[in-house]
């Protein structure tokens, strides 16, 4: 783990399995909910440059959409439009699966693919849930040692 300017790095491989089983869970809660007009987007992606690197946030489960069905074109291709709903569930829809690492803001730096990273003011509590779900989610505690091996390693 490396602190530098504010911010702790957080290996790809420990994270990636996390966002995917993250991300896995709300495309389901999607297909349970298609025909309903209502669309979760299950991961979204901003850009933001400071001090001249990019820097790509990443934001798990938080956007509502409401899809329109306009017909077809003269190919016969479904025409829709994306209506932005903000954050808060439409009240007809059941509840979306648990998101374990709500509110956690990180983000990946261009140039550095190896790593993710999450500001150094949220990191003990960013690690905990990281671990947390790591050893609960596939009973392997490898995963949360090297996690917690990597903070005390500061």
């Amino acid at each position: 783990m490396l602190y530098d300017l504010g911010r702790v790095s957080l290996p790809k491989e420990v994270l990636a399995p996390i966002i995917e089983e993250i991300k896995d869970a709300f495309k389901e809660y999607n297909r349970s909910i298609s025909g309903s007009g209502y669309y979760l987007k299950p991961i979204h992606y901003a850009s933001k440059s400071i001090e001249g690197k990019k820097r790509k946030y990443i934001y798990l489960g938080r956007y509502w959409w409401k899809v329109l069905y306009l017909g077809r074109d003269e190919k016969g291709k479904a025409k829709i439009r994306w209506v932005y709903l903000g954050k808060n569930r439409p009240s007809n829809l059941p509840e979306p699966p648990t998101n374990p690492l709500e509110g956690v803001v990180f983000y990946s730096i261009e140039g550095d693919s190896e790593n993710y990273y999450i500001e150094e003011k949220e990191s003990s509590e960013t690690l905990k849930k990281i671990a947390d779900i790591l050893s609960d989610s596939r009973g392997n505690e490898y995963y949360a040692i090297k996690a917690k091996r990597s903070h005390d390693a500061k």
